[in-house]
């Protein structure tokens, strides 16, 4: 995956963000300034107003108080976002007020993911689930247990092995026991071929999975939904490990420091934030913090590395797959399968330590995650409100226990 940074950028950051904190004082002194000078400003109006007003006879008075309230023609409502227009027809009696809502715009970061269901829609037959694969947050032991364990057909890569990405038309292609579309959806060029190809409106996929959020979101359309779902885990945990796979993948950074990494020598500047957002280049600030909670919040079902086997539970109650499982005598069956998955792993690096808090390995990363520790820990949050509706019976129980233990 592509990093945000090059050597040496830590530094310009924090200059920048100094400087970005001088601007930001210096806009609020002056939007006090400019704020005090209006509101003398609109003092001194209505006070010449009200003086008028008074020295008109009283014949005059009652239709200069229409105006004065009405403003003459018309007044918008700034709280209510109300334009309220006030007609008057010859020789008619009472006036009449058309009140005229103006059209709320769209949120254009929102408007990206038009075509992925809000968390708490209902579902549709013709909704697709699709797997948002942060690297180094056991997605490929999510991967195996979707397809080892429940049996279903998935689009990713592994489908267009073997020469079958130049098949014209779509069809499932048995792999080492899985069942996987013939589209590659985790490269931008093989999404491309399958919104071409019309994958979500085949129904041919049970899940779609990729790290691609905004690319992936075109694959979907307004009948034809994405359900989204995600494994987290420790913005720190994830770069650190992120860190030693590069050295395990990539011999000649076998001497690659910690320290060096972070400090922008492959390290990954807030990857969860800037994909949510689609801003890969350039600083981000806290307003983009605020549109991946949002996106966060309205469109994900949430889990947790920490938490493989709650997670996984989680995943099949919001897809539906325990259901049928259960239907076709095969959860038992399943659930033996995931638990020996999740007691192994896949694709996982040999134990290493975390950097010690306080060092200088420590703060780097704290630096160039900052804004994923934050959505980390607000994603914390959603996952206790998501445990009412979606949680398992034992997770359930063992919160309950918790509560009681604290009071």
């Amino acid at each position: 995956m592509p990093s945000f940074r090059q050597p040496g950028s830590t530094e310009r950051a924090l200059a920048l963000l100094q400087q970005a904190k001088y601007e930001r004082q210096e806009r609020r002194r002056a939007m006090v300034l400019l704020g005090a000078l209006f509101g003398l400003a609109v003092m001194m109006h209505m006070s010449s107003r009200v003086n008028s007003y008074m020295l008109l006879p009283p014949t005059e008075m009652a239709d200069s108080s229409w105006n004065f309230r009405n403003g003459g023609g018309g007044v918008k409502n700034a709280q209510n976002n109300i334009e309220i227009e006030v007609r008057t027809a010859e020789g008619a009696g009472p006036q009449e007020i058309v009140v005229e809502e103006e059209e709320e715009e769209e949120d254009p970061y929102m408007a990206a993911f038009r075509n992925m269901a809000d968390f708490n829609s209902d579902w549709r037959e013709t909704d697709t689930p699709f797997f948002w694969h942060i690297p180094r947050c056991a997605g490929s032991t999510v991967k195996d247990i979707m397809g080892q364990c429940m049996r279903l057909t998935s689009a990713s890569e592994v489908g267009t092995r073997d020469g079958h990405d130049h098949d014209p038309t779509l069809q499932v292609i048995d792999y080492k026991g899985g069942k996987y579309v013939n589209v590659d959806t985790t490269s931008i060029p093989g999404i491309e071929r399958a919104k071409a190809m019309g994958l979500a409106q085949s129904g041919i996929a049970n899940v779609v999975v990729s790290s691609y959020l905004h690319e992936s979101s075109g694959i979907f359309d307004p009948d034809h939904r994405g359900r989204a779902f995600l494994m987290l885990r420790n913005p720190i945990e994830r770069a650190v490990s992120m860190y030693h796979y590069i050295r395990e993948q990539r011999p000649e950074l076998s001497d690659l420091s910690l320290q060096d990494f972070a400090r922008g020598q492959g390290i990954e500047n807030n990857w969860m934030v800037r994909f949510l957002v689609n801003q890969m280049e350039g600083e981000l600030d806290k307003s983009k913090l605020e549109v991946a909670k949002e996106v966060l919040k309205r469109k994900f079902l949430i889990g947790f590395v920490d938490e493989k086997e709650e997670s996984v539970k989680r995943f099949q109650k919001f897809t539906g797959w325990d259901t049928k499982l259960e239907e076709a005598g095969k959860l038992d069956d399943a659930q033996d399968c995931i638990s020996n998955l999740l007691s192994t792993g896949v694709n996982v690096s040999p134990p290493y330590e975390l950097p010690k808090k306080g060092s200088m390995e420590w703060a780097l990363i704290m630096h160039q995650t900052q804004y994923d520790l934050k959505l980390y820990d607000f994603a914390l949050e959603l996952f206790d409100e998501q445990t009412k509706k979606y949680g398992s019976k034992e997770w359930k129980k063992a919160e309950k226990t918790k509560k009681k233990g604290g009071k």
